[in-house]
């Protein structure tokens, strides 16, 4: 890394570096006689990091004299350039490191992902559409480097290069810009193996201090100089390459000519223009380039909905769950942590990178639960029509109608069992090149801190470009606990499945992670011991009174999960009939998506669906069941169902992490026999199901409080911030957009 005057971005820079996943390495950042205090800033880091190493020139050398001090120091396999002003994705290097062993590649490098802090826009130094890795021959390479080619420009790409392969090849500390393209020229011409790969994982920073993007008359003659010399040297190697040379050699005039052109418009000089233009007529044909420019930013700030104006921070929930209001556990504790950040005067973006947030449905509403929670609630891919969200591809309204069809061929037994294939679980896809451009367009404004929903998001949070902003991960489960569980009970997870190193890695990716349960953050706190941990269960609505309900009904609430489904299969089998035995009227009901997954019920059991209103189910309802016996996180709706203050007969699975807040205040039965004991004691006993749902309910009101719940979440995201007090409520902060 070279540094002049860095400054401003320096920290940033290093940041990225030292935050990378591939661990082993040195980070050599040359001061090239900075008269800012950047010294102090690289100081600073070498002091507290080891892997930094500080070269102070003492003569200003450039940029390529700055790097080639680096080269000649440095130790590993391998070298990487990263600009003092830019940022990297923590994947970058051990991705390109894999890349280029496996390919045998002797310099490999990914796309660049452009941005400018003063403006939204982004560009791309590849295609957009861009899904494949390429070999880069020299005459390929040459022509991406025309000046002002509507092509990509190769020469601008961040390589990183095998040191065996780079041998003695140094910049040419002659050019001020064009340096990269010229030494990367000469290494392929050297026989050097050179692969491009469409990651997105390099994010260059433009602004008015790059030195790459001031391109003067100067530095164009110098150019012009090396590329007559270097089609003198390459003759040998071609027509092809010869031709591509005399491509670039234009290009350079031309553009040496319209830096004379624009330097003699700004001066008003009437002879400079004219000589600009008899030494290369195209050259006034460039001037489209910023008058289109212009252009471009005047239609872009009209169709630019107006910035942002208001004094609350923005907190930015980054989602892929299709929250079609608190209808599982995990929407449910979203939507509770953002309402309460909205009450304390935040202002909070829901924003969806994926279509694969709809699942299999082309629709999503936004229902009142939900606008309670979000100021603005966006997912890629689809277009707001009133308090719906409709998908804009064609090809997921086909398969929705299939899957309806198939529907119905099942339920009248035309179909045995299902033939197309299940929406994937999109919490867990890997983002795709669309997602990740997606978020470097919608994410930055407005947003000064985020909630990552799920660890498999932490990938994510680079491509906000707001390094400045905090992030924590919404953990909701320790995802590598749940391996051994399910592979004891013989049963598949219906989510994805991430071991512990991999699920480590993801979480120490920011600046905090929210445990949902004690259990799992002392796990966290004990793996990630410099990571901060903050506790925050699901904070819970309460009733004023218990409710025994009534004699001889039970209810289980849950969404079409693996836990809940084989759950609920185990009681059904094993449970169940012995109940029934003993109460031949007791009656019990299921509500939630689980029933999708729930055939041939027994007598007495009835399959409800998806309820928009649980408070009368819950009132009615005697007792109700968790029998879990897999899964992981807290089990939200044991915490709904204390919040509605009920008689609860649950397994150890279900009160896990919250065991001894809840002792006394509900039944726990972990062997058939003993669970259906439980239940049958309380069916007809309205007395001591009054006992449990009082208990339950006091256990929810001390424990279970959003205040107690979620306040450690602010210092957390802003700790150099006074903790605002509730004042502006989610009926006061505006409407919700989309």
């Amino acid at each position: 890394m070279a540094n002049y005057c860095g400054r401003d971005h320096l920290a940033d820079a290093i940041e990225s570096v030292l935050a990378q996943t591939l661990t082993d390495f040195e980070l050599i950042v040359v001061d090239d006689r900075s008269p800012d205090d950047s010294v102090s800033v690289i100081q600073g880091y070498a002091e507290r990091d080891p892997r930094v190493r500080l070269i102070a020139l003492q003569e200003n050398l450039g940029p390529a004299g700055a790097r080639n001090r680096g080269f000649d120091v440095a130790t590993g396999d391998w070298i990487a350039i990263v600009d003092n002003d830019d940022l990297i994705h923590p994947s970058r290097l051990a991705f390109l490191l894999d890349a280029a062993l496996a390919d045998q590649a002797d310099i490999v490098a990914d796309d660049l992902l452009i941005f400018n802090d003063r403006s939204p826009g982004i560009t791309t130094m590849l295609p957009e559409a861009a899904d494949a890795p390429f070999w880069v021959d020299a005459a390929g390479f040459i022509r991406s480097n025309v000046i002002y080619a509507p092509r990509p420009s190769l020469g601008f790409c961040k390589p990183m290069i095998r040191r065996q392969a780079l041998g003695a090849l140094r910049y040419d500390e002659t050019l001020r810009i064009g340096e990269d393209a010229d030494l990367l020229l000469r290494l392929v011409v050297a026989g050097r193996t050179f692969r491009i790969y469409p990651e997105l994982l390099y994010f260059y920073r433009k602004h008015s201090a790059s030195i790459s993007h001031r391109f003067s008359e100067d530095d164009s003659r110098r150019l012009i100089d090396v590329e007559q010399r270097l089609m003198r040297e390459h003759a040998r190697l071609g027509a092809d390459v010869v031709a591509a040379h005399r491509e670039r050699l234009a290009s350079l005039e031309r553009a040496a000519a319209f830096a004379m052109l624009v330097a003699g418009l700004k001066a008003r000089s009437p002879a400079a223009v004219l000589g600009a233009v008899r030494a290369a007529p195209a050259a006034l044909w460039l001037l489209r380039l910023p008058l289109k420019a212009a252009l471009k930013r005047r239609l872009g700030a009209w169709k630019r909905p107006p910035a942002l104006q208001t004094e609350q921070p923005g907190i930015l929930v980054l989602s892929r769950q299709r929250i079609a209001g608190a209808t599982n556990g995990s929407s449910a504790y979203l939507i509770s942590i953002a309402r309460f950040l909205r009450q304390h005067g935040y202002r909070v973006s829901y924003l969806s990178p994926s279509p694969t947030t709809f699942g299999r449905w082309p629709f999503l509403r936004v229902v009142d639960e939900t606008r309670s929670a979000f100021d603005a609630f966006v997912v890629r891919g689809s277009v707001r029509v009133g308090s719906y969200l409709l998908v804009r591809d064609p090809k997921v309204w086909l398969r929705a109608c299939l899957s309806v069809a198939e529907d119905l061929l099942l339920r009248v037994r035309i179909l045995a069992r299902r033939r197309m294939a299940s929406a994937p679980y999109a919490v867990s896809q890997p983002l795709t090149r669309q997602d990740c451009l997606f978020l470097a367009r919608q994410g930055r404004q407005g947003n000064d801190a985020m909630l990552l929903d799920y660890a498999f998001l932490a990938s994510a949070r680079p491509y906000v470009l707001r390094p400045d902003a905090r992030s924590l991960i919404v953990m909701h489960d320790l995802f590598s606990s749940r391996v051994a569980r399910f592979d004891k009970a013989s049963a598949q997870d219906s989510v994805a499945l991430l071991d512990a190193d991999q699920e480590y890695a993801l979480l120490a990716q920011s600046d905090g992670v929210v445990a949902i349960q004690s259990a799992e953050a002392e796990a966290v706190r004990a793996r990630l011991p410099d990571q901060p941990v903050i506790l925050a269960p699901m904070a819970v609505s309460v009733v004023a009174e218990p409710a025994p309900g009534q004699d001889g009904t039970l209810l289980f609430v849950g969404s079409n999960t693996a836990p809940n489904v084989i759950g609920m299969q185990w009681f059904l089998a094993s449970v169940w009939p012995t109940i029934r035995a003993r109460h031949p009227t007791a009656t019990l009901q299921i509500a939630g998506s689980v029933a999708r997954s729930l055939s041939s019920l027994p007598e007495g059991a009835t399959c409800l669906g998806v309820v928009p209103d649980l408070a009368p189910l819950y009132r009615e309802a005697g007792v109700v069941i968790s029998p879990l016996t897999v899964g992981s996180g807290l089990k939200i709706k044991l915490i709904e169902a204390m919040g509605f203050g009920k008689a609860i007969v649950a397994t150890s699975t279900t009160v896990e992490g919250v065991e001894t807040l809840v002792e006394g205040a509900v039944v726990v039965a972990d062997e058939a026999a003993t669970f259906a004991v439980a239940v049958c004691d309380l069916l007809t006993a309205t007395a001591r199901r009054t006992h449990l749902a009082r208990e339950a309910l006091a256990v929810a009101r001390s424990s279970f409080a959003a205040e107690a719940c979620y306040g450690p979440l602010l210092p957390a995201l802003f700790p150099n911030r006074e903790t605002r007090r509730p004042g502006l409520s989610a009926e006061t902060t505006g409407g919700l957009t989309g």
